[in-house]
């Protein structure tokens, strides 16, 4: 009976610390497990893939080089904006030829140190191409939404696919679009 009962606690004794390893395990998945799972990231980048020329087609459809847009940027590490302006909601760009018109000299220090015209057409679209051919799914998780009617981007988000790579949050997003007639 003894031996039945020191094999019983031996069992016991085994059987909680599997318990414990496999929720350690479980413990360790969430903490370190990615943000976006690796397939929502591939199947994100198919899609940007996919829509990237049709994109690109409307905006060329179009032949606008004026217009005026609002963007709302975050590039980690680098503030997009200034940091003392607690009310800031983004910037209205006037945009001609292509090139962006300053307000100001602020303006212009964080539009630049925040790269915004490397995010409107016409530039955008080959940054993305070569945002896409590098592009690891297993790393970052990357979304692009475009304008249904004009095709530039609306949202560009490139962020970190694991807790491991915690410097990568770029995020961008343009609204209130208005094409100036020539």
């Amino acid at each position: 009976m003894t031996n039945t009962k020191h094999h019983f606690l031996r069992r016991f004794i085994s059987c909680i610390v599997w318990i414990i390893a496999v929720f350690a395990i479980w413990i360790a998945y969430i903490r370190f497990a990615p943000q976006h799972w690796s397939f929502e990231s591939q199947t994100q980048l198919e899609r940007i893939r996919k829509e990237l020329p049709l994109a690109e087609a409307k905006w060329k459809s179009h032949n606008i080089t004026e217009y005026e847009i609002d963007v709302d940027a975050f590039a980690h590490p680098v503030f997009c904006h200034n940091p003392s302006d607690e009310d800031f909601s983004g910037w209205h760009l006037n945009i001609s030829q292509g090139e962006i018109v300053f307000d100001n000299g602020t303006q212009k220090e964080y539009v630049e140190a925040c790269a915004v015209s490397d995010f409107l057409p016409p530039r955008v679209f080959d940054v993305i191409r070569q945002r896409i051919k590098n592009a690891n799914p297993k790393e970052e998780y990357l979304k692009i939404e475009f304008d249904p009617e004009y095709g530039f981007v609306t949202e560009y988000v490139n962020d970190a696919n694991n807790r491991s790579n915690s410097t990568l949050h770029v995020y961008y997003f343009f609204s209130n679009f208005r094409p100036k007639k020539p």
